[in-house]
């Protein structure tokens, strides 16, 4: 199973146009006031390079999430180049939630979550948080999965966890 989201192009061109509106608002500041020119110089840098962090971050990659048996894959292409960004057992999974069940978790829940990846396309992402655990310590994958695809994740974590509970 193989699912790719679209863009969300309007909240991503918000965001850059915004962040070129500061630029200009810097530049134009910075022209005016002699005493804070060092200052509005540094905000312009700033703004620039978080404009540039954006454009490669969300508007240039195309994220490619794979269910291939037991594995969950995640595919970065940009332009030619295509690299695979994790591999995930699924029968590691502890569980899959939208954004806000996570953000309704308790804090010591959320405490023992050690690494975060976050794989999403769009900025204001609908996102699922697949948490699972790897080597005694727990990660959490954020990821724009369609709702077939998440459901069949938890169908997965469902039979492992139906598996362990008949071993014992």
């Amino acid at each position: 199973m193989k699912y790719t989201p679209l863009k969300n192009r309007k909240a991503n061109m918000t965001v850059l146009v915004a962040l070129l509106l500061v630029f200009s608002v810097f530049l134009l500041l910075n022209a005016m006031l002699d005493s804070y020119r060092f200052l509005c110089q540094v905000g312009a840098l700033i703004t620039v390079t978080v404009f540039i962090q954006i454009t490669a971050r969300y508007e240039l990659p195309i994220y490619s999430y794979i269910i291939d048996k037991n594995n969950f894959a995640v595919v970065r292409e940009q332009g030619k180049k295509v690299s695979q960004l994790c591999n995930v057992d699924l029968t590691t999974g502890i569980a899959i939630m939208k954004k806000d069940e996570y953000k309704a978790l308790p804090g010591e829940r959320k405490r023992k979550i050690t690494k975060c990846y976050n794989f999403c396309q769009n900025i204001f992402a609908d996102s699922y948080y697949y948490i699972f655990e790897f080597n005694g310590w727990q990660g959490m994958i954020i990821a724009e999965l369609s709702e077939a695809m998440a459901a069949e994740i938890k169908r997965i974590i469902d039979n492992t966890v139906e598996a362990d509970e008949a071993d014992e």
